[in-house]
């Protein structure tokens, strides 16, 4: 949103309590001191981090540091600037080293101290958007804005000034809502792998306490999303997979993998044993065809209707019938293939009779027995 203007301002500070306009204005004054002292901290090569409190700051830093803002009110200029200009807002620093304390207007920081200009820049940019948050406060109060804290409140790491804040009316501006809710997933996902945690029994847990952080870390994560892998392709033997299952924990990504490349091979051995078996039926296609093979019909035929099928084939079929239940599963599939073949064409309609006759004479070669004279 667009900064507002002063006028406005105080004019939107009038539709606050006594008490709401306080906290507004000691907690921009808070912010606006940490933020300059997180500026010189990092300028100083500091590393801030989020525990650091502003007094620790205050002790690292021997420099220039903001004590308070000094304001005295809605068209009234009640202090001076060291420079001589009258000002609304006074803002007290103080020289840590050498003990000098002033009061000076924003345009004066550079002037009057030894802060260098981009130091300056930074801390007048980082005093700019603190302003346009307070802003976005008013707007919404005038705005009729509300925010409901009620359900957050379980959350046992919101920050006392947020707290304060949504507690006393005011609402809360679109950052501290998202950091909100940030705080309420984190608290949310603690809470689900306490409970995960708290499911495992004891042997379990002394067991998964024992593993590589890494891999605690990937199982909590599924323990959240519940993903659990429950169904193994057959002949599949894993010891160590097997002690994670007794354990009712998740299986790794590691562990899934060797699932995989196991099916993985569990098909290309049946596809090789595919191979070899079509292998042989036809070159005991190419045997029958020497002189002492049984006589065989060679017939041209693309395709046949139902009557010619059956008094060619019936008594094949009813063999393969008997013994279906002996059929590997690519046979099956072939089976039933040429069962919706035999429908088919009794329905008067035309199939396929190169593929009928080469699935069922594979069927016929996986069984062991012996093929009609038109196979």
């Amino acid at each position: 949103m667009q900064p507002l203007s002063k006028a406005q301002v105080d004019q939107w500070m009038m539709l606050l309590s006594e008490e709401q306009r306080e906290f507004l204005k000691r907690s921009v004054g808070q912010s606006k001191k940490s933020k300059w002292l997180e500026v010189l901290a990092k300028k100083k090569g500091v590393t801030v981090s989020e525990d650091i409190s502003t007094e620790e700051l205050e002790e690292i830093i021997d420099d220039w540091v903001l004590v308070e803002i000094l304001d005295s009110g809605f068209g009234n200029r009640d202090y001076r600037c060291i420079c001589g200009k009258p000002l609304r807002y006074q803002y007290v620093v103080v020289n840590k080293k050498k003990g000098e304390k002033v009061g000076l207007g924003e345009t004066c920081f550079e002037h009057h101290t030894s802060l260098s200009s981009e130091v300056v820049k930074d801390i007048i940019k980082e005093f700019h958007q603190i302003d346009l948050e307070r802003d976005e406060i008013l707007h919404k109060v005038a705005t009729k804005q509300t925010f409901d804290i009620e359900p957050f409140l379980e959350v046992d790491t919101i920050p006392a000034i947020i707290l304060e804040q949504a507690l006393m009316g005011l609402p809360l501006t679109d950052k501290q809502v998202t950091y909100l809710k940030q705080l309420q997933y984190t608290y949310d996902r603690q809470q689900r792998l306490g409970k995960a945690l708290g499911n495992l029994r004891p042997q379990a847990r002394t067991f998964f306490e024992q593993l590589p952080n890494n891999q605690k870390n990937e199982l909590l994560e599924k323990m959240i999303q519940h993903d659990y892998v429950r169904e193994f392709p057959k002949g599949f033997e894993d010891d160590e997979i097997n002690m994670f299952l007794s354990h009712g924990l998740p299986l790794l990504d590691s562990q899934i993998e060797r699932i995989y490349l196991f099916n993985q091979q569990k098909k290309a051995e049946q596809a090789e044993k595919r191979r070899r078996e079509e292998s042989a039926y036809w070159q005991s296609v190419r045997d029958d065809r020497g002189a002492s093979a049984p006589k065989r019909f060679q017939t041209a035929e693309k395709t046949v209707n139902y009557e010619m099928l059956i008094e060619r084939h019936l008594e094949t079929l009813r063999k393969v019938r008997k013994k279906e239940a002996e059929l590997p599963e690519g046979m099956k599939r072939d089976w039933l293939k040429v069962q919706e073949l035999v429908r088919v064409c009794k329905n008067g309609q035309t199939i396929d009779y190169s593929s009928f006759k080469l699935n069922l004479s594979m069927i016929c070669y996986s069984l062991k027995i012996e093929r009609d004279s038109y196979l």
